[in-house]
């Protein structure tokens, strides 16, 4: 399937939309005075949630329908992480190996940047439950690794992603 090229507009009217979604007021609100762990399984899922119809439009943007090949997989999570998590083209690489695996390197992240001076935490990245909701609308059963970590001390954050056998023709 030929994918159609996003134009300026139509991934500037995504990033809009998701900044009205993940309002930090809206997140303090909804949140606040929960106990911490209701607290972080319903961020994690409202986090997934938004992940899935980030990854939603852009599908639809791009003219792919799920389940999406491995080398359209790669595509979209490349936009993805533009897009949504606002990384510079040269600051992340998506490496596609034998076997359905793509590897995602991101050496500069904004998302870690809004985090310096913060509670660290001991999840494996910030942004981990939206890569899920990605996942779920690229189609099959996508996982991933979380092989070094900025939070963690390391020079960049590598995952390490696994699609199906059916996807990664």
């Amino acid at each position: 399937m030929e994918t159609r090229n996003l134009e300026l507009d139509e991934t500037h009217e995504m990033q809009l939309t998701l900044a009205a979604e993940l309002d930090q007021a809206q997140v303090e609100t909804r949140f606040r005075g929960k106990h911490w762990r209701e607290a972080a399984v319903d961020y994690f899922r409202a986090q997934r949630a938004a992940g899935r119809a980030e990854m939603e439009r852009l599908m639809k943007a791009a003219g792919i329908a799920p389940p999406a090949s491995t080398e359209q997989a790669r595509l979209l999570l490349d936009g993805a992480t533009r897009i949504y998590l606002g990384i510079e083209p040269g600051d992340a690489s998506i490496e596609r190996r034998d076997g359905g695996v793509l590897v995602l390197e991101v050496r500069d992240c904004p998302v870690y940047q809004r985090l310096l001076g913060k509670a660290r935490g001991i999840t494996a990245c910030s942004c981990f439950a939206r890569r899920a909701g990605w996942y779920e609308a690229i189609g099959e059963d996508l996982w991933d690794e979380q092989e070094t970590n900025l939070k963690w001390g390391d020079p960049y954050c590598s995952v390490t992603i696994h699609l199906p056998v059916s996807t990664a023709a």
